[in-house]
């Protein structure tokens, strides 16, 4: 699909994907090899993110992190920040935060949101996975009233995320953040997060049946 200028609509969205994507793996792996001649740089800049306002692409003690090489149809032209700039910050701001004190890997590629939170969930309680907190919190995320507040809900939920070990792809998350600041975009994203959130319990009680 295409708009009147002919531009390929989520053209953007699928560039910010593989943006941060590629940032998110080039933090981790630095974060995690401790050998690394970068990692004393990486460690000092996601505790700078991590104490920034979520919403605040604007706050200096991370343009260097944010903006610094970010392509130019991602850049924002007027006052205020772009979808992109605003989804770029939030999931690297996001990032930090999982990773902070981690052994393992918290990007991991093709774990979308709807698949962790589901995961999470199970976890807490395997019986009735829809009915526990942290699907609670998910559907208080996703019927945010504002971009800000969804932002809120979903730091509370990465923390959970931490604590359990689960991983999740910060390039999908970007790409989410970054429709779901529209009317239809965001309808579509919460049709996605609900298939998947309840995908992989459907597949974990078709292996039990078969077992």
């Amino acid at each position: 699909m295409t708009e009147s200028t002919g531009r390929v609509v989520g053209q953007p969205a699928a560039e910010l994907e593989g943006l941060v994507r590629t940032r998110a793996r080039r933090l981790q792996d630095s974060l995690l090899d401790r050998s690394s001649h970068d990692h004393a740089l990486t460690v000092a800049q996601l505790a700078r993110l991590r104490r920034v306002g979520i919403d605040r692409p604007d706050d200096p003690a991370v343009w260097d992190i944010v903006f610094a090489g970010v392509p130019d149809q991602l850049v924002g032209r007027g006052d205020a920040p772009s979808r992109a700039e605003r989804a770029l910050h939030a999931s690297l701001v996001l990032l930090a935060v999982h990773l902070q004190s981690a052994n393992g890997p918290r990007h991991v590629k093709g774990q979308r949101l709807g698949h962790a939170i589901g995961e999470l969930a199970r976890r807490a309680d395997a019986a009735t996975p829809a009915e526990t907190a942290v699907a609670k919190r998910f559907r208080a995320f996703a019927t945010a009233t504002s971009f800000s507040q969804a932002l809120s809900h979903l730091r509370g939920l990465v923390t959970l995320l931490r604590g359990e070990g689960v991983g999740l792809d910060y390039g999908s998350l970007a790409k989410d953040l970054y429709w779901m600041q529209t009317p239809e975009g965001l309808r579509r994203t919460r049709l996605h997060w609900g298939r998947d959130f309840h995908f992989l319990k459907a597949n974990t009680d078709s292996t039990e049946k078969e077992s």
